[in-house]
């Protein structure tokens, strides 16, 4: 399973990310390590926004690889 840290909850009223962080620490507990990071972005001034703030935050709980995705196929690269 590889699991999203979806930054627009960072932009919204909620001010965290979705997942929270709460979650991401859980899921690294029982040994996941595979996560990949996404905006949700629906219009291009959102694209990409809050990455330095989720990887801060992935990096604080011992994450140190994103998984990224390419025709389907999963790789990885430091996070």
């Amino acid at each position: 399973i590889t699991l999203e840290c979806n930054t627009s909850g960072l932009r919204q009223q909620m001010g965290e990310c979705l997942p929270n962080e709460d979650l991401f620490r859980f899921y690294y507990e029982l040994g996941g390590r595979d996560v990949t990071i996404g905006s949700d972005a629906h219009k291009a001034k959102d694209l990409g926004t809050n990455f330095k703030e989720a990887t801060e935050m992935l990096r604080s709980i011992g994450f140190n690889k994103l998984a990224k995705f390419e025709l389907r196929k999963k790789d990885f690269y430091k996070l």
